[in-house]
């Protein structure tokens, strides 16, 4: 999500760099880095501590069954919406809701899954 303000993401570890560094982003891009510095009172955009934490891009799960409770099987987009948000909580923006065949239920749960992805709703 874009913030309508600048953001300073201030003094932040990234994998590839020894030292803390800031990270300005706009319109949703990072803008530059520079060395970590203490407040600035001149600026005016939103500013996140991240106190020397490691800041990466978002992870990418490619084999879940299941998170926050919910599970693929379930076959609805209550379930994949209440996954999509528990793992959002640990840093996993993506995932690949994986699951296993259901011929008892003459695997319904597969018809609920692709109509709420072909609908578009599902961006997980």
């Amino acid at each position: 999500m874009k913030s309508p303000l600048p953001v300073r993401l201030n003094d932040c570890r990234l994998p590839d760099h020894a030292e803390r560094l800031d990270i300005y982003v706009a319109d949703g891009k990072i803008e530059r880095l520079q060395p970590a510095s203490p407040l600035r009172p001149d600026w005016t955009g939103e500013e996140i501590f991240c106190h020397g934490r490691l800041v990466t891009p978002g992870l990418i799960d490619l084999h879940t069954h299941g998170a926050g409770g919910a599970e693929v099987l379930t076959g609805t987009p209550a379930a994949l919406e209440q996954m999509a948000g528990a793992l959002a909580q640990q840093g996993t923006t993506g995932f690949l809701a994986t699951t296993i065949a259901q011929p008892r239920t003459g695997n319904a749960h597969l018809q609920g899954l692709a109509e709420y992805i072909q609908a578009g709703r599902f961006k997980g």
